[in-house]
This record gives C-alpha cells, structure tokens and sequence, in this order.
C-alpha cells in the first residue's frame, strides 16, 4: 500500500495497538503476579507516527441576503360625503295614463256562458260577438268551465 490510504491505515493501526497497551497496563495484565509491578515492568514499546494528518478546512459560504417583498399598501377609497343640499321634487307632468285594456271575450247569440276567442266552443262559429268581459257579466253572461 502506498500514498494516503496506506499512511491512514498505519495510523489506525498504532492507534489501536496504543489502545490495547494502554488497556493491558491498566488491568493489570503485565505477566507478573503483582498488580502495581506490572506497569513498571511492563516492556510494551508503542509506536505512534507523529506526522500530523492535514484536516481539510471548511470555509462558510456566504449567502445571499433575502430582497425584501415590498407589497403595496391599498388605495382608501373616499367615502361619499352626504350633501346639504334638499333634494329637488319631482315635477309631475299631466301625461295621459294609459287605459287599461280590458279582456275581451266571445258569446253566442243563443248561449248564456262567454269563452275565449280560442275555446272550442266557439272557434269557427259565425254567430258569435266580441264583448269586454265588464258588459258580458252586465249582461248576464256567465264563465264557461271550459277555458275560464
């Protein structure tokens, strides 16, 4: 193995191994009987390779600022003032009014019931008059049951 990877692993490796002698002198497992002794005598030579690793260096990022949203404020709108001033009346003009245009109905000359000009009572008869509804029942005409 050669270049970073290789240089990485010995690393790992003298680590680890310093761990385990570490681990061995702590516990007491130095071949001797005694516990205190066994530090002293412990012969473990441990290798660390000094050369520093380089640690990439993070640099922030600059954001860029948010631009505000400026949002328009509403038009007022101006409220009618009431005015002072009377309001003029109306002029009435003397117009004719319209006359009211009374129904008009259909008797016979023998019958005593007036129709509609489309019953079937009278539709193509040639003895029948036209009358306004008011001088049909002044005359005594009664409704027909038919198409009234």
């Amino acid at each position: 193995m050669n270049g970073y990877f290789s240089h990485k692993v010995k690393s790992i490796w003298a680590v680890f191994l310093a761990l385990i002698a570490s681990m061995l002198v702590l516990s007491g497992c130095g071949g001797t009987s005694d516990g205190a002794s066994s530090a002293a005598n412990s012969t473990a030579v441990v290798t660390v390779d000094a050369t520093p690793v380089p640690t990439p260096e993070v640099t922030p990022e600059t954001l860029p600022e948010p631009t505000p949203v400026v949002t328009p404020e509403p038009t007022p709108v101006p409220t009618p003032i009431a005015t002072l001033e009377p309001t003029p009346a109306p002029t009435t003009k003397a117009t004719k009014a319209p006359a009211k245009k009374e129904a008009t109905v259909v008797v016979t000359r023998t019958g005593e019931k007036y129709h509609t000009a489309s019953c079937r009572y009278v539709r193509g008869k040639n003895d029948t008059r036209t009358l306004t509804l008011s001088k049909a029942k002044a005359q005594g005409y009664s409704a027909c049951k038919v198409c009234h």
